[in-house]
């Protein structure tokens, strides 16, 4: 739900105050070290009542969400609320954030046509950032076609870091009018 995994779990139960026979049906969703529970209870005998009831109001959960923008302005995201701007994950990155506690961040690193070497594509671009961030990958997935606020480009899954304890990255590239665009994402893999 909301991009989020979790648990569904229905359970009976006796009300304390009536002593009559209760439903409880619960979700637990999980991002990072923050959780959301969600919980509906009914008598028991009303659960083909409540139970798609119930269902249908946790599927419509959503975070909240806030736009960021780097300090020029020119770029910006939105990201889920507990996330904040960060400095020092890389230093050409035009904008950094993400949730410390959770172990997720995300970069955007974006580079004016006019400055890469003269005869650059997009695809001959997004191949040597590509080759740069998965020089020492655990494995690679595979490349998919994405399209972000109009932008064309593609996405790459990977791992990296030692093996007890792997990265999962994401790296975009995107092409714009006049830049092209990096965004790459990571946290643990657990």
């Amino acid at each position: 739900m909301d991009g989020l995994s979790g648990y569904e779990c229905i359970g009976t139960g006796i009300h304390r105050k009536s002593d009559q026979e209760s439903f409880i049906y619960q979700v637990m969703l999980f991002e990072g070290s923050s959780h959301w529970n969600l919980t509906g209870i009914a008598r028991e005998k009303d659960r083909d009542q409540y139970l798609p009831v119930f269902r249908r109001m946790a599927r419509s959960f959503q975070r909240k969400f806030e736009t960021i923008s780097s300090a020029d302005g020119r770029t910006s995201m939105e990201v889920p609320k507990t996330w904040t701007l960060r400095a020092g994950i890389d230093e050409d990155a035009d904008l950094q954030a993400g949730q410390a506690i959770a172990e997720t961040y995300v970069i955007v690193l974006s580079e004016a046509k006019a400055d890469a070497d003269e005869g650059t594509t997009f695809d001959l671009y997004t191949q040597r950032c590509r080759d740069d961030f998965t020089a020492d990958a655990l494995s690679v997935g595979d490349v998919e076609t994405i399209e972000i606020n109009g932008l064309q480009g593609t996405k790459l899954p990977f791992r990296m870091g030692e093996e007890d304890t792997p990265l999962t990255f994401v790296h975009a590239t995107l092409e714009g009018k006049d830049s092209y665009h990096q965004i790459v994402l990571w946290c643990l893999s657990s």
